[in-house]
């Protein structure tokens, strides 16, 4: 059964542009080497910013299954964004993370 994930990071003061490209980066590294990963789609908030905060960037992800997600969790390239994260302080405080299931409506209709 897919697993689907929603990410909510807060990026530090003048850091939404490097956490952007750390996760566009990992994006395509997912997309070429971890085919149980379904969806990895990275969106930036643009409506709604409070004055003195940086845009939210969100995660919308699914997983073909639990050991996907487990595989995704533990892969290198996953340890080494989480690194990249603290060393260079990207994130205002640690990201949000909500494992979900579908209750109704629909994916698309691009």
């Amino acid at each position: 059964m897919p697993l689907d994930v929603v990410a909510i990071m807060h990026p530090a003061a003048g850091k939404a542009d490097r956490l952007e490209e750390l996760l566009s980066t990992n994006a395509k590294w997912v997309l070429e080497n971890e085919p149980g990963v379904l969806k990895y789609h990275v969106q930036r908030q643009h409506k709604g910013i409070k004055k003195g905060e940086e845009p939210k960037l969100i995660m919308l992800e699914t997983y073909q299954d639990q050991p996907a997600f487990q595989s995704h969790g533990s892969s290198p390239t996953f340890k080494a964004f989480g690194k990249k994260l603290q060393e260079e302080k990207l994130l205002a405080k640690p990201f949000d993370v909500f494992v979900t299931k579908a209750v109704g409506g629909f994916v698309s209709r691009l």
